[in-house]
């Protein structure tokens, strides 16, 4: 029986005080005149993803000041998220610089003004590595109770650094409600870390009509783009096409594997892209196991060759067999074992087989990260993100084909500071809802004490009940389910 088992009673007693502390909070909107305030901007920029009411604002006036977020609003200027996008069009995506608006609501005539109050950003003249365009700002909003402290967060804040995009995220304070911010605000500085040689290694044999060969040049300026050319990063560009084997009648066997850009060579991005567009396709064969030998002596010539904490990527274009078949795993072979990490983009008539033993990567095309296969030269456009992301993971420790021998961890690169944005006041909250818990529990100790006091004075199981009523306050039809258990 029930009472016969104070413990059961306990746990009735405390579930069925919780439902009545929980159904006292429900409340319903009333919507018939409502005020609708609505984006002036795109429908897809999540307007209201996050709201902040000032109560305090319409004591006097009538007029509330509300503060909303709209964190997938994107700017023209946002040509990062604009070309993820012809990629990948994921409208849950979370993307863009983002938005946030103060807005004056007057309640009694509905008549509305709305503001966009975005704190500054960083300078980009002098954070060159600062990716805004997916900044998400307005993710995270929050307030102190009773005051006009607000705290907004761009949780995807990124740094464009050599060896890896850090998303580190960033955090902005205000002490009047939106109308100035902080400086000083919670925004962490990035530590990119470990410098990234790269060079690209372009076949440019015959079977690449000129038109094509342009195509692999601007592709090869668009993946380039995607690094920090004047920081830590240097890039060279080979071109490979015929090598003279034994032909004693040539001065230099190795006339057509030419070195055209050499790493480093350029600091400012547009002197390099302008060379390489002023590079002239060859038109023979496709030697390209004496191109990667080539390419590890340019390697070489770099003064960061030989620091571990350099990362060495080799991406090698090619659109056919190679013409040197049989060399063409010792010298991939030679150039991993040295730390250079290899990516094969192989188009149209490439052989997917001799891709996979460059990389040393033999899985499937579909699940390999070094080895990129496309139908045609047009296709070259669609791999410029996936490709730097497959870059970055790697030098990440993300590949299973990085012959790295130091030790790389992301510390706080990953961090997204600013996923969620509160004050103190919630752990408030939280202490007092647990308050009232243990408040409810203690009553409910004392009716399963007194309900067991009577259950072994009375002994009679109608007048248990009733005294349980008297004590608890419940409703009869609450207590004749308890007495059935």
């Amino acid at each position: 029986m029930l009472f016969q088992n104070p413990l059961r009673l306990f746990f009735l007693i405390t579930l069925v005080l919780l439902q009545m502390m929980s159904s006292s909070d429900a409340f319903h909107f009333e919507i018939e005149n409502a005020t609708f305030i609505t984006s002036q901007a795109s429908s897809n920029d999540y307007f209201g993803y996050q709201i902040l009411i000032d109560n305090l604002s319409a004591t006097n006036s009538g007029i509330v000041s509300i503060v909303l977020g709209a964190p997938k609003t994107r700017q023209p200027t946002d040509e990062y998220v604009a070309q993820a996008q012809t990629l990948k069009n994921d409208s849950m995506e979370m993307t863009g610089s983002g938005g946030l608006h103060l807005c004056s609501v007057d309640l009694l005539s509905s008549d509305q003004n709305c503001s966009s109050i975005l704190p500054p950003k960083p300078d980009p003249a002098t954070n060159p590595d600062l990716i805004t365009d997916r900044d998400s700002i307005g993710f995270a909003l929050s307030r102190q109770e009773n005051t006009d402290n607000l705290t907004v967060c761009a949780p995807f804040r990124t740094w464009n650094c050599p060896k890896s995009y850090l998303t580190y995220g960033a955090c902005y304070m205000s002490a009047d409600f939106g109308s100035t911010w902080d400086p000083n605000s919670r925004n962490v500085l990035p530590d990119c870390g470990s410098d990234l040689d790269l060079i690209f290694l372009l076949d440019g044999s015959g079977s690449i009509s000129l038109d094509q060969f342009r195509q692999v040049l601007n592709w090869t300026v668009a993946v380039a783009s995607r690094f920090n050319i004047e920081g830590a990063t240097k890039i060279g560009v080979v071109q490979f096409s015929h090598f003279f084997v034994n032909d004693t009648n040539v001065a230099n066997p190795s006339e057509f594997l030419e070195t055209e850009i050499a790493i480093g060579q350029f600091t400012d991005f547009d002197d390099f892209s302008q060379a390489v567009h002023a590079i002239v396709r060859h038109g023979y064969t496709t030697f390209t196991a004496h191109a990667i030998n080539k390419t590890v002596e340019d390697f070489m010539t770099s003064p960061r060759f030989n620091d571990p904490e350099t990362r060495k990527v080799l991406v090698l274009l090619t659109d056919g067999k190679a013409s040197d078949p049989e060399y063409l795993e010792a010298s991939s072979n030679y150039a991993r074992s040295l730390g250079i990490v290899i990516y094969a983009v192989g188009v149209a008539n490439a052989m997917e087989n001799e891709l996979k033993i460059i990389t040393g990567n033999f899985a499937n095309v579909s699940e390999n990260d070094n080895v990129f296969n496309l139908g045609s030269f047009d296709d070259l456009t669609q791999i410029v993100s996936s490709l730097q992301e497959a870059i970055t993971a790697s030098l990440e420790g993300g590949s299973a084909n990085t012959n790295l021998t130091s030790n790389v961890t992301n510390k706080l690169t990953q961090s997204e500071t600013g996923i969620s944005a509160s004050y103190t006041t919630v752990s408030y909250n939280l202490l007092l809802y647990a308050c009232n818990v243990l408040a409810c529990v203690c009553i409910a100790c004392v009716c399963v004490c007194v309900c067991v006091f009577v259950a072994r004075s009375l002994r009679k199981k109608h007048e248990i009940r009733i005294a349980c009523l008297e004590i608890t306050k419940f409703d009869e039809f609450v207590m004749s389910i308890a007495m059935t258990m």
